[in-house]
């Protein structure tokens, strides 16, 4: 694809996130300024740009201008620095890779880039019960990127850039079977921070009661992985739990499941006195469908508190509705909830092939009342795929149908009027936003697209093995689509970043995809070569010590290596004093 018809889409692309963004509440960073030293500027200008330098996206009226930094006539060399990978620079270049379009997925000019709204991040670190940084895990289990799953290295750094935006469930598993769950809000084009410390832990007891204040014994108690039961008082204890905002989950036959969440501080000592739970009477709901119409495969129904029924929808308090969601209504069948918490509760349904008439039902749930809710159905256009490997069908491949904006599409089809919900409240991925499949003996599936997203969708297919795979985009209107697959190996290519005027070593820490690769030095005279890097078109993006040095950078990256060239601040060239050096290291 041309990078003038990528840069075309990434920005189209760019501005639906950021005004997604700003509805969002997002913050951004400001730069720390840096004081003056012994290096001048020299700006060079004309002449052609090097081949393979990427678009900047700069507003300057020449863009061909580079601007380099070099020393000054009467600078010396530090002492000591010499001309390799010894360096006096304590301060690293921070690298940032993001893939903004695969360039194994052909896209229509009118048409928003597979995952350009996936613009959230998370990072952070994990340490193990002996006070080391420790290899991990973490793993989206509820939310909008249920199934994501994040590598902790061997420093115990983790990090992604590329997550769907909303409040979401996390697992993170460390070495020795240590288990936090955590909630976290993820926001477009912003970075949330989690730390894990199994080293740093504090001990939690509360209280159970019914309504009226009596303890409740053999109550279940969930958090952190781990289940406990109350004593005859009422009373539980977890101890060595990770500090942070724990969330506790409690469970008797008779009652509303109720969570809460608790702060808790590096050896605190919650008491059961200071932490009390009481529990409501419990309500069951059931769902059926009025009539059998769309596809064999079963309806799933969505639940969400409505407006006034209190705090039930508060990340920290209420029902754990991402715990019940969605509800499957097997075909003929109708879907049992129990321990739902009294009060009024929103019903929406999916199925294809039909679409819920109306689109949303309220019911009040009460107890010892029969709480059921049908939904009617009306007929749907449905998009008929075939899945096909050298024109022969494929059954039984794996199928992903995911909406262009997947984050816009699921607000519109929940019918929120933005998609600032969901930094609210934990859901799922949403059906007619996001469905996995499988294809039939005959290589087929259906779908139907929801008639409130109002917007194109891919479809990806992949054999069981994983070895092929293919995607498809089914524009609005579309009846059919074919999805050909090919070997599924990823191509990869090289980003070389050109950083004039060095004459020592250089910190350098990357992140692709917001992943930490590790730390290393760049030498003397060697560029900084990324490689491994899965073609299509990506950004990249430097700074040292908040200044810029690569302005967001998009470039293709494919058979040929991709070069970006830098502008390093004075500092990162001629390094720190011994004295700044002593202060920053301790020693």
């Amino acid at each position: 694809m041309a990078p003038s018809k990528n840069l075309t889409l990434l920005l189209t692309a760019t501005a639906l996130v950021a005004a997604g963004y700003i509805l969002s509440g997002g913050i951004g960073r400001g730069a720390e300024p840096l004081s003056a030293g012994p290096w001048e500027p020299v700006e060079r200008a004309g002449g052609e740009p090097d081949a393979g330098v990427g678009l900047t996206g700069s507003s300057d009226e020449d863009s061909s201008r580079v601007v380099l930094a070099e020393l000054a006539s009467e600078s010396e060399v530090p002492a000591g620095a010499g001309s390799g990978s010894g360096t006096t620079v304590i301060y690293p270049l921070e690298v940032e890779l993001t893939l903004l379009l695969r360039g194994t997925v052909e896209v229509p000019d009118d048409v928003m880039p597979i995952g350009a709204d996936a613009t959230a991040g998370l990072q952070g670190s994990l340490v193990g019960d002996n006070g080391n940084p420790a290899p991990g895990i973490v793993e989206f289990i509820y939310g909008p990127n249920t199934g994501r799953k994040i590598q902790a290295g061997a420093q115990g750094r983790f990090g992604a850039s590329d997550l769907l935006q909303g409040a979401s469930i996390v697992k993170v598993t460390a070495p020795g079977g240590k288990v936090a769950v955590r909630e976290v809000v993820l926001a477009q084009l912003s970075m949330t921070e989690l730390h894990i410390s199994f080293a740093s832990v504090a001990s939690v007891a509360g209280t159970i009661t019914d309504g009226a204040g009596e303890p409740l014994e053999a109550a279940e108690v969930r958090s952190d992985g781990r289940v406990v039961y109350t004593d005859p008082d009422g009373v539980f204890r977890l101890g060595a739990v990770p500090a942070g905002k724990v969330l506790v989950t409690v469970r008797k036959p008779g009652y509303a499941t109720t969570r809460r969440a608790v702060g808790v501080g590096f050896r605190q000592r919650v008491q059961p006195a200071d932490f009390k739970i009481a529990l409501g009477e419990a309500a069951t709901l059931e769902v059926g469908l009025a009539r059998s119409l769309g596809s064999i495969a079963p309806g799933y129904a969505i639940l969400t508190p409505t407006a006034g029924s209190g705090g039930a929808a508060v990340p920290g308090g209420g029902f754990p509705w991402y715990e019940v969601n969605p509800v499957e209504i097997p075909r003929g069948g109708r879907g049992v909830v129990t321990g739902l918490p009294l009060g009024a509760v929103a019903v929406r349904v999916f199925k294809d092939g039909a679409l819920a008439i109306p689109p949303s039902k309220n019911v009040r749930l009460k107890t010892g009342a029969a709480n059921v809710v049908i939904i009617d159905l009306e007929p749907a256009p449905a998009v008929r795929g075939v899945v096909l490997d050298g024109g022969e069908p494929v059954k039984n491949a794996r199928v992903t149908v995911e909406a262009a904006d997947r984050t816009t599409a699921s607000s519109k089809i929940l019918g929120q009027r933005s998609p600032r919900t969901f930094l609210e409240v934990v859901m799922p991925p949403i059906p007619g936003a996001f469905q996995a499949l499988r294809t039939d003996s005959r290589g087929r599936f259906e779908f139907s697209p929801h008639p409130a997203a109002l917007t194109a969708y891919y479809v990806t297919a992949t054999t069981k093995d994983g070895t092929r795979s293919g995607v498809g985009v089914v524009k609005q209107g579309t009846k059919e689509v074919t999805v050909s697959l090919q070997d599924a190996e990823v191509l990869t290519g090289e980003v070389e970043v050109n950083l004039p005027g060095r004459f020592q070593g250089l910190p350098v820490e990357v992140r692709i995809q917001g992943a930490p690769e590790g730390e290393q030095v760049l030498g003397a005279g060697a560029e900084l070569i990324l490689g491994d890097l899965e073609r299509g078109t990506w950004r990249v993006t430097a700074s040292w010590r908040g200044v810029q040095v690569v302005p967001g950078t998009v470039l293709e990256v494919g058979e040929e290596r991709a070069r970006v060239r830098g502008s390093l601040p004075s500092g990162a060239i001629q390094g720190q004093t011994a004295e700044e050096r002593l202060r920053v290291r301790g020693s």
